[in-house]
């Protein structure tokens, strides 16, 4: 029996799909956006809220197909009226399978390839697992539909997000920030002594998830309040730890770029509000549960907010704030397309590569956003996989492996084998082997060739071994520092002479009193004995009085509790200074004890 080679048996991609009739779902919609001066157009499955960015050509492509024009009459009819646009047939196919994936398209057979051309749409996606497994410190799941009591909520809740508010909020902000720095002491203290504390972390798992709750409420009402729909809101396990979140993906089709800036940040301004007002409620707050809970939502307000979601670096809400800002839609992976351009033209020499590059200015964006995100992503990655490593050390290691995994051996696997269909026709297979290898040369010298060097500078904490403290025994001015700081002394030496006026003359006089009872009561031994018997009773009241002077005279010499090295702190302050009884001063320190934590 003959064979008959594959290629001969399988028609051209475009051959298949020319002559069919797909038409969009009634659920789709096209709205149009306006990016540097150039008309975009978003495509919408309101039922499945996914989007996709397209150009003219193609929004004008998609209108042609209402299930009586076939592919290649649409394609024909567009390129005739925008013929400077038209892409060629392989970008169609993509987008045709595309959007059949996301259930936007009717009509489209599946599409039997020779090369790649279908591979970015018909690939089906990963189920939850794999997509859990993909994101090991983000794993979402869905709960319920909040779209109608946000409808009830969004017109009650105008005055929250109105101007006059968001005045308050920025003034609060300020007040907060400049609390911050005119505390910033008091603020790590409280920090190194009991954030870390296994009682405030536990403080910490109750209050993360509402925090972030009130910051995805923000997303929904504002998202509603313009006519967005919200129909998704559950939990992600961010770090293994439950946290609210709300799909309001919905107003990337508001025309407005403003609105969509605004939707976006509504979460930090959220915030970033809570997080002022408990700053400035810790401030006057005593010590208790309640001032270490102000101190967790203002940590964590304002480290989420400058560390991730007010980011640009990381996808979430800055992100698509700078997005619109700029005016440069999907700028992470178009930076990502852009990097892979330049090194397809540079490195490998393929011809023909396309850029993603559509208006001025944006490659310089791309360039500098695309490296910088690349860096970012690693330093967070690696410093979250640290983290958990310090705590749950087999987890943490697995942990740290598979984030490898997924920041460089599957980017690079993926990148390889979407290029090299391209490599292969180019005949470029020799000099991609040799970039290859040079980068794989470069990696083995950074690591395991080039020395570099065997110290390392980190943060530590000083542990104090035992250590007496310096109390003050008495009230009074501080006269003579006998001992002074970084001194060796040893226990019952004198440190500090404390002076208080009238104490002396108090003393004499109670001295003089007690003699002045002890002879009057020999003499009335003789005359009265009655009466001698209630002078004793005076002299017991006198001597104990003169013993309490007495007492409080010897207080005024503070003494070393124990041998060691004195600690006085901020000793230049101290001639001169009033003390009260009991008021610490300072330390006497074993120095062979301290121990140093990294």
């Amino acid at each position: 029996m003959d064979t008959v080679a594959v290629s001969e048996m399988v028609q051209d991609p475009w051959q298949q799909i020319a002559d069919t009739r797909p038409f969009l779902h009634n659920h789709v919609r096209i709205f149009e956006h306006q990016y540097r001066h150039a008309t975009w157009y978003v495509i919408s499955n309101s039922l499945a809220a996914s989007y996709f960015r397209c150009d003219e050509f193609s929004k004008l492509f998609l209108e042609q197909l209402n299930s009586v024009k076939t592919v290649g009459e649409a394609f024909d009819a567009a390129r005739v009226q925008l013929p400077d646009l038209a892409p060629d047939t392989a970008e169609i196919i993509r987008l045709l399978a595309a959007l059949r994936e996301a259930d936007m398209l009717a009509g489209l057979p599946e599409v039997e390839e020779q090369g790649a051309a279908t591979s970015a749409g018909t690939a089906k996606k990963p189920s939850p697992w794999l997509q859990a497994m993909l994101r090991p410190l983000a794993v979402k799941i869905p709960l319920v539909d909040p779209d109608k009591w946000l409808g009830w909520l969004a017109p009650r809740s105008k005055a929250v997000f109105g101007v006059p508010a968001i005045a308050l909020a920025c003034v609060l902000a300020v007040w907060a920030s400049l609390l911050a720095m005119s505390r910033w002491p008091e603020l790590v203290v409280h920090f190194e002594s009991r954030f870390m504390d296994w009682g405030n972390v536990l403080l910490l798992w109750f209050i993360y998830p509402l925090l972030k709750g009130a910051h995805e409420l923000g997303h929904g009402l504002v998202a509603r309040r313009w006519g967005a729909e919200v129909h998704e809101m559950g939990l992600m396990f961010l770090v293994l730890m439950p946290v609210p979140y709300v799909d309001a993906s919905s107003s990337s089709t508001f025309a407005n770029k403003y609105q969509r800036m605004a939707v976006a940040a509504a979460g930090i301004v959220v915030e970033l509000l809570l997080s002022s007002i408990a700053l400035i409620a810790w401030v006057w707050l005593e010590p208790g549960t309640l001032r270490d809970a102000m101190f967790n939502v203002a940590f964590i307000g304002g480290i989420s907010t400058l560390l991730f979601n007010g980011n640009p670096l990381l996808r979430f809400d800055g992100y698509y704030v700078f997005c619109d800002a700029i005016e440069i839609p999907n700028l992470g992976t178009r930076s990502n397309q852009y990097l892979a351009y330049l090194f397809k033209r540079y490195a490998v020499g393929i011809s023909g590569a396309k850029t993603p590059v559509s208006s001025r200015g944006e490659r310089r964006w791309f360039i500098s956003y695309g490296i910088a995100a690349f860096i970012y992503r690693l330093f967070i990655s690696f410093t979250i996989a640290l983290y958990i490593v310090g705590k749950f050390f087999i987890f943490g290691i697995v942990l740290t492996v598979w984030m490898l995994f997924l920041q460089f051996v599957m980017p690079l696997i993926k990148g390889l084998k979407k290029i090299a269909p391209e490599v292969a026709a180019q005949a470029k297979s020799t000099r991609m082997k040799a970039v290859c290898a040079g980068i794989a040369a470069s990696v083995y010298l950074l690591f395991f060739v080039i020395p570099l060097p065997h110290s390392t500078h980190v943060a530590g904490v000083i542990e104090l071994g035992d250590r007496a403290p310096v109390r003050s025994g008495a009230d009074g001015f501080i006269a003579h520092i006998i001992a002074h700081d970084g001194q060796k002394v040893s226990e019952g030496d004198i440190l500090l002479k404390l002076e208080e006026p009238g104490l002396q003359s108090r003393l004499q006089l109670a001295k003089a009193r007690l003699y002045e009872l002890k002879v009057r009561h020999q003499s009335l031994l003789v005359a009265d004995l009655n009466a001698a018997a209630q002078v004793v009773d005076e002299i017991r009241g006198a001597r104990a009085e003169y013993e309490d002077l007495e007492r409080q005279s010897r207080s005024l010499e503070i003494k070393a509790q124990r041998d060691g090295w004195l600690s006085l702190g901020s000793a230049a302050d101290l001639p001169g200074r009033f003390v009260k009884q009991g008021d610490l001063l300072g330390h006497v320190v074993d120095l062979r004890q301290v121990r140093v934590r990294v």
